[in-house]
């Protein structure tokens, strides 16, 4: 080589050494990591090192560096060696961000035997695990939402596998606390074997006591006294299961008791009753007990009683059936004295139409029913009465005097007899035959006169009339010459008796050729 400088010339040499470096540098392979973990890189075949990311945010001139991107990340590696400089590139793959919001749920508290549901979050494969070894009370280990029964404060750890791209486990725990429950024990009665009483009793129940802060409610609020005392008291109609709640302002616990109520056994003596004076009656009650001992107000103690009584009185029962007593039922036995009947009759025998007066002689009584012996039936009247007989014949009186009661009663009869010179004699039917024999409706009276006979059939049509002043009645079985039908026929016959009084009588008649 020359060199000029002015008019002078100077020349000299230099030697170049050329390197013949080729694919001398290489870095490691791609890798995966889990988000906030470190992978090293790796160079090999240079003389000196110089890594860079692709945002200048990563710079190490160590060969095996270490980095921890939090997204796939692509790394370049300068090598040098002699003058040769070369560059080679590597990749880290960041596990899917997705699992990163793994959450447990937040921390809780129950109490004991209690159990509540873990809210796991996040998504991949779930695997939970407690600080007491074993499950710690968990339904599953792989289920987002398990149920925890934990016996102690417990924590759980939820693990996330992250199946997305790079398999990544992430963590999040939860800590349950167990409180302990208040002791709820029923103490007396044993709730073991219950306890039974008798319809209408009581029975107080008993819980242990416990803290100041204990504080006690019993259900159903049925039949019982201050449902929120240690100790109330209970009167069920029924066999009832009574529970107490014991809560210590946190937890709770519970224990019950079974009432067995048995029906007291039932009695009914009746309504009240009323006797005659020196009468007696028996009094029969009505009960449901199965065996029954019978305790009377008079000390008896068969199942009836026989009373006689000479004034009112009250008569009182209750039944034992078991250990049960029946509530007393009572009756009262009233007691009236007898009434005492009697009449007179101012004439015993006479001629239709009889007049009959009759004189009340009873005594003790307040009402008077009478029976005349005819069809009249019995007929309430007043002390003294009469009556008015028209047909002949012996009729019995009998006339029945009560108290005020009714109960009391006595009667007196008599006897009268009617005598009748008015005689009728009418057939109940004829035959119309020409035989000779029965051919007419012929009827016959005495002590009649003005005599007046009609015949009508059923449709109320008049097929013969006669009139008489000697009481001669007398039919051919005839309608305007014509036979009428064999059938039922009506006759009315209108005629005066004594001191021209008028008086009638019906009846039917049948016509049969």
């Amino acid at each position: 080589m020359d060199v000029t400088k002015g008019g002078c010339i100077a020349s000299g040499q230099v030697k170049v050494t050329v390197d013949n470096y080729t694919n001398f540098l290489s870095a490691a392979g791609d890798t995966a990591i889990c988000p906030e973990d470190y992978a090293p890189l790796f160079a090999s075949g240079a003389n000196s090192y110089r890594w860079y990311n692709e945002d200048s945010s990563f710079s190490s001139g160590l060969q095996y560096p270490y980095a921890g991107p939090l997204v796939t990340t692509k790394y370049y590696v300068y090598g040098q060696k002699g003058a040769c400089i070369e560059k080679d590139s590597v990749i880290i793959t960041v596990g899917s961000n997705s699992s990163t919001s793994v959450d447990a749920g937040n921390d809780t508290a129950i109490c004991k035997d209690a159990s509540v549901i873990l809210n796991g979050k996040g998504n991949g494969a779930f695997q939970w695990e407690s600080t007491t070894g074993l499950l710690g009370g968990l339904s599953s280990t792989t289920d987002k939402t398990p149920l925890a029964i934990p016996t102690v404060t417990t924590k759980y750890i939820l693990t996330i596998v992250d199946t997305v791209g790079v398999s990544c486990e992430i963590k999040d725990s939860v800590t349950v606390t167990v409180y302990p429950k208040p002791i709820a024990k029923i103490t007396s009665p044993d709730p073991e074997v219950g306890a039974t009483i008798c319809e209408g009793d009581d029975k107080k129940l008993n819980a242990l006591a416990g803290g100041l802060t204990y504080t006690y409610l019993w259900s159903p609020n049925y039949k019982i006294k201050t449902d929120i005392s240690r100790t109330p008291l209970v009167s069920p109609e029924v066999s009832t299961y009574y529970r107490v709640r014991v809560s210590d302002g946190r937890c709770v616990d519970y224990d019950s008791i079974y009432i067995t109520v048995i029906p007291r056994p039932k009695v009914d003596l009746g309504p009240d009753l009323t006797i005659c004076k020196t009468d007696s009656v028996i009094i029969t009650p009505k009960f449901d007990a199965v065996s029954p001992i019978y305790n009377w107000s008079d000390n008896s103690t068969g199942q009836f009683i026989k009373v006689s009584p000479d004034r009112q009185t009250e008569y009182r029962l209750f039944i034992q059936d078991g250990t049960c007593l029946s509530i007393e039922d009572t009756v009262i036995v009233n007691v009236v004295p007898k009434a005492f009947a009697g009449f007179e009759i101012d004439e015993i025998r006479g001629t239709s139409p009889f007049r009959v007066n009759f004189s009340n002689t009873s005594v003790g009584a307040d009402a008077f029913y009478w029976y005349f012996g005819d069809t009249s039936g019995i007929i309430g009247r007043e002390r003294d009465t009469n009556f008015t007989y028209i047909d002949t014949g012996f009729y019995m009186i009998v006339m029945r005097a009560e108290n005020v009661l009714g109960n009391c009663s006595d009667q007196d009869t008599a006897y009268i007899r009617v005598d009748d010179f008015v005689t009728f004699f009418i057939p109940s039917g004829f035959s119309p035959n020409g035989d000779g024999k029965n051919d007419r409706f012929e009827v016959v009276t005495s002590g009649v006169s003005d005599f007046k006979g009609l015949v009508y059939n059923r449709w109320g049509e008049v097929v013969y009339r006669q009139e008489s002043s000697k009481g001669l009645f007398s039919w051919d079985g005839t309608y305007k010459g014509t036979p009428v039908e064999d059938g039922v026929y009506f006759y009315f016959f209108d005629y005066s008796t004594f001191g021209d009084e008028r008086e009638s009588r019906s009846g039917t008649i049948y016509v049969l050729r």
